[in-house]
């Protein structure tokens, strides 16, 4: 057996907040080994199955409830390379519960270590090439702290287990660091705001790290603009130039009264595909301080079109668009109320439909450097 020590991470806020946790300190203590509790071959309710065939050259991994299957990008095609099932989920129900719980969160970490959430909510695996083994998550009273301060008398004690609204569940950020986040105090406004958080960093050595906030998640970034290429919004008008420095200006697009351009980006350089997302402003009259009112004011993303270039005319449109590494892209067809097939895209290149109610984590690129 493996055993890792834990790192505990408190972070209090008044307001619903989005900045990462702040860089690490250079005179903070590192302890040897990994953070997590790790036994290989032990089970909670059922023994584990080997690895998936091709995990160790997958583009990508699906779970879809508790099937974990690999993908290969290779010649152009997305290609299923095996599957393995990790935890039982009626079909029926299946939708919902990829929809509402954490079932398949997660992400990789670097190239060889793959964090998932399975059905239990707190059940955790790390899936690697030659092993899955369950990563222990501590006990509900290590993510009690201290109630902050409650001027509105309005600051509740959160969920003692960290599943459901208030809980952020398992997170992987940009560098590669393993998290269980969960709510210890907060307000069930607009959904649910949390004042104190607690961050128990899991993977992959022993570090402490403070500040406010959540645990920003791993992310993806579109393609750079092509050269010669320029969009904008401004005052509810998208305008688009070209090489030839002629402008388009697309500005009936919006399909209802309300709806505004939300963003502009593009997927492709050669040849130049402009993405465009459309949505609704948020409720920003339900909140008081201005930094929520700047959250909730932005413009909510509901729906897609795809462009050659500065043209008009839609090539492609959806209801929601997701980048990836390397070019990739996932785009969702359909509305907000009826969201239809996901398919993957490499620039302006169709690669292949995504299996439905999936959950998708790219592969990184390259190792992480820490």
């Amino acid at each position: 057996m493996l055993r890792l020590s834990l790192i505990l991470v408190v972070a209090a806020c008044g307001t619903p907040p989005k900045k990462p946790l702040a860089p690490e300190r250079d005179d903070a203590p590192e302890a040897k080994g990994s953070a997590v509790s790790v036994t290989a071959g032990e089970s909670l309710a059922k023994p584990l199955p080997a690895s998936p065939v091709g995990f160790a050259t997958a583009d990508l991994v699906t779970m879809r409830g508790g099937e974990l299957a690999t993908w290969s990008t290779a010649d152009g095609t997305l290609t299923k390379l095996g599957s393995v099932v990790l935890s039982d989920v009626a079909e029926g129900d299946l939708g919902e519960a990829m929809a509402m719980s954490g079932i398949g969160k997660g992400n990789w970490a670097d190239r060889d270590h793959l964090f998932l959430t399975l059905a239990g909510e707190r059940e955790v695996v790390m899936v690697t090439a030659t092993a899955i083994t369950r990563v222990t998550i501590p006990p509900v009273d290590v993510f009690e702290t201290p109630k902050p301060p409650d001027p509105q008398n309005d600051i509740e004690k959160a969920s003692p287990t960290g599943v459901g609204l208030d809980a952020e569940g398992l997170q992987v950020n940009d560098q590669g660091e393993v998290y269980w986040s969960q709510c210890a105090w907060g307000r069930g406004y607009d959904g649910y705001i949390c004042d104190a958080w607690v961050h128990a960093q899991l993977w992959p050595t022993a570090k402490r790290s403070a500040g406010p906030g959540r645990i920003t998640p791993r992310s993806w970034s579109w393609a750079k603009p092509p050269a010669g290429f320029r969009a904008t919004i401004k005052d509810h008008t998208l305008s688009c130039s070209g090489p030839s420095g002629r402008s388009t200006f697309l500005s009936g697009r919006p399909g209802s009264s309300d709806e505004q351009f939300h963003d502009v980006q593009w997927v492709s350089t050669q040849p130049p595909r402009m993405l465009v997302t459309y949505g609704h402003p948020g409720l920003a009259f339900l909140v008081a301080t201005a930094e929520q009112f700047r959250e909730f004011a932005d413009v909510l993303p509901e729906r897609w079109t795809l462009h050659d270039g500065c043209k008009d005319a839609e090539l492609a449109s959806g209801e929601s668009a997701e980048p990836g590494p390397d070019g990739l892209w996932i785009g969702v067809a359909g509305t907000a109320e009826a969201p239809g097939p996901s398919t993957l895209y490499r620039g302006a290149q169709t690669l292949g439909r995504l299996p439905e109610h999936a959950r998708v984590m790219f592969r990184p690129p390259s190792r992480v450097a820490r």
